[in-house]
């Protein structure tokens, strides 16, 4: 696990020193729409920084899931340890692969950009936003007494959710004022967002008493 803070840490304290504005970036873009837009228009490619941040969140959710799952003494399939944790890390990244190549799929088939550009740029940049929150809930989690990690786990799956809910609502509103129908948004929300959730939750269940 001090690994994995350490990666972050380094990871923001690399960007910090040499691409500052690669920080305020992320910021300001989460929360205005103009700036993320602006942010979209002058980074054709995306830089490497944020394929740091990207990971950084990658391994600070899966750390997460690992720790919820630790805490309730659940082992699916009987299986526990770095390799339940590098489970939930490829799992993880598999998800996002797989909504990535679904929007451009849902483009390809649609032959229109629909502003679905727009809602990957918005999705990748929470997760930037979210890996800078992540990590001081994660240490704590990890470090703090057991009695505080009902509290610890609450606080990070608010943060988690809210942050979601947020980045959906957001995109909601664009597609309708980008005139995309309800009919096609409704769809893709159900699934590529809804779909993951429901198949991780259906798959952990069955095996929550092992």
């Amino acid at each position: 696990m001090i690994l994995v803070f350490l990666f972050v840490l380094v990871s923001i304290a690399y960007t910090k020193a040499f691409f500052p504005s690669r920080l305020s970036r992320t910021w300001r873009g989460y929360f205005n729409v103009r700036n993320m837009r602006q942010s979209m228009r002058e980074e054709s490619n995306t830089p490497k920084e944020y394929v740091l941040f990207h990971l950084s969140f990658f391994l600070l959710i899966s750390l997460v899931l690992y720790s919820a799952l630790k805490s309730w003494s659940i082992a699916p399939f009987g299986i526990s340890g770095i390799l339940l944790y590098s489970i939930f890390l490829v799992g993880v990244m598999i998800i996002y692969a797989v909504k990535s190549i679904g929007i451009y799929f849902v483009m390809f088939l649609a032959n229109g950009e629909f502003s679905l550009h727009e809602y990957l740029y918005s999705t990748f940049l929470g997760n930037r936003f979210l890996s800078f929150l992540l990590l001081p809930l994660s240490i704590v989690l990890v470090y703090s007494p057991i009695s505080w990690v009902p509290y610890l786990l609450t606080s990070a799956a608010g943060v988690v959710v809210l942050s979601y809910l947020y980045r959906i609502i957001k995109a909601l509103i664009n597609a309708f004022l980008s005139g995309v129908g309800a009919f096609y948004i409704f769809f893709y929300i159900c699934t590529l967002e809804f779909l993951p959730i429901l198949i991780a939750i259906k798959l952990l269940m069955p095996n929550a008493n092992n």
